[in-house]
């Protein structure tokens, strides 16, 4: 969830201060988010905030009155963006005061985090009118998926589950540690050529054979080390209308926002008259004149 807190961080322009406020930060190097690689402090998220432009109020803006323009229930964009802040001011703690402050309240926080949500619900919007185009170019699938070093330990699996085991308590009763919960898989999703190649030629559902595919890895001295595995796979479903509810879900998370963004921009037909303004937000969005 910070994750997310801090991208709704980010969207947030400086509008309510002079250009010659000085805002400073308490504790700026408190950790907000860390990803296993990159590590954002309170100071980082507040150094992208400073250089946001106004350009992102006229956008968010703009997402606002399309929400509308689309029937998208604005009491629900209300609803779930008091939820964020509140979620915010949770996470920042006594910093939360100073950005209320910085931007002249908290209604304008809400305002632009409402603004995010708006543009999350059209990009579903925007999922929900090209379904069949989205199916058709991702080739859905609702699996189970397990992978093992040892292939008595994945033919023991399918054993298991031929005599009554579920998926699940099978494989973790032979090592595997990973859930192997039920999943909606892509065709662009990263997935080993033969699980592919297995996926895209058995419409059937069920369970698989084993199926071996291997890795490549390189040791100290340069050498080339090929590591064998093997797959036991679970398919549910194919028919992406029978999971429908889950298959938006997970485009919603794959789905670049501009590119649904575009599409309502083009819709609506928007039109700017300030050359600069068009100059700067035409860098991002494709849909605008």
């Amino acid at each position: 969830m910070k994750k997310i807190i801090l991208a709704l961080l980010l969207l947030i322009p400086l509008a309510a201060c002079s250009n010659e406020a000085v805002a400073k930060v308490s504790d700026g190097n408190a950790l907000i988010f860390h990803d296993g690689e990159n590590t954002y402090t309170k100071q980082d998220s507040f150094e992208a905030m400073k250089n946001n432009d106004y350009t992102a109020i006229i956008a968010n803006d703009i997402i606002t009155k399309i929400a509308a323009l689309e029937n998208i229930d604005q009491d629900e964009i209300n609803s779930e963006a008091t939820e964020r802040v509140q979620e915010m001011a949770d996470t920042y703690g006594d910093y939360y005061d100073q950005l209320v402050e910085y931007y002249g309240g908290e209604e304008n926080i809400h305002t632009n985090v409402a603004a995010t949500v708006a543009s999350e619900k059209l990009v579903s919007q925007y999922i929900e009118l090209h379904f069949d185009e989205l199916v058709e170019e991702h080739l859905p699938v609702k699996m189970q998926l397990a992978y093992f070093d040892d292939a008595e330990e994945a033919n023991a699996v399918i054993a298991d589950i031929e005599n009554g085991s579920t998926f699940e308590m099978a494989v973790l009763e032979h090592g595997y540690n990973i859930s192997a919960a039920p999943q909606i898989y892509l065709d662009s999703d990263s997935l080993a050529l033969e699980v592919k190649t297995y996926l895209n030629s058995d419409e059937s559902t069920g369970l698989s054979d084993v199926i071996m595919t291997s890795t490549t890895s390189t040791d100290a001295d340069g050498n080339s080390i090929i590591t064998p595995r093997y797959y036991v796979i679970n398919v549910i479903d194919r028919d992406a209308a029978n999971f429908r509810d889950e298959f938006i879900q997970t485009m919603i998370n794959n789905t670049d926002t501009t590119e649904a963004l575009n599409y309502f921009f083009e819709k609506y037909d928007i039109t700017f008259y300030d050359q600069r303004t068009y100059d700067l937000l035409s860098a991002t969005y494709n849909g605008l004149k």
